[in-house]
């Protein structure tokens, strides 16, 4: 690991590279805020993948099976990132069939575009002390089908 100066009032967090990190917003209590716009925090990386499970957090309803699951998998390929989320399987009272996602990606490089299934998509890029921010707000998406991401840097 390189030096990195932490002074004592900081505590520092290291990722490894390929994590996938989903966040709800940040809330006092389960159900004080929507969870319609999920934020994944993503460092690429060769390849990783991660299975979003939810249920309602309030019942035992998941013990019958009232659940989802949504894969999402992201790869990088010399100067090309992709991202899919997966159709989501499963059901559960509440569950949200349409959502929008904010994305969070730290990357050496600004991106040349950026898609989501074949349509370019706005996108801000910012260099921070370590690494750039790819900041991407997608529209609201059907989660019963898949949809892929490109990021591409040349």
């Amino acid at each position: 690991m390189k030096k990195y100066d932490a002074p004592l009032d900081i505590c520092p967090v290291f990722v490894r590279q390929g994590a996938i990190i989903p966040m709800w917003p940040q809330m006092n209590y389960v159900g004080e805020k929507s969870a319609d716009k999920l934020t994944l925090k993503l460092w690429p990386a060769a390849h990783s993948e991660f299975n979003l499970y939810e249920d309602d957090l309030l019942t035992r309803d998941y013990e019958k099976g009232a659940s989802t699951n949504t894969k999402i998998e992201m790869s990088k390929d010399g100067d090309k990132t992709t991202l899919i989320i997966h159709a989501m399987t499963g059901s559960y009272k509440g569950c949200y069939e349409n959502r929008s996602f904010h994305l969070d990606l730290y990357m050496e490089k600004e991106p040349q575009s950026v898609t989501c299934d074949g349509e370019a998509v706005p996108f801000d890029y910012t260099v921070g002390d370590h690494a750039g921010r790819l900041l991407i707000d997608s529209k609201e998406l059907n989660m019963r089908t898949a949809h892929t991401w490109e990021i591409k840097n040349f």
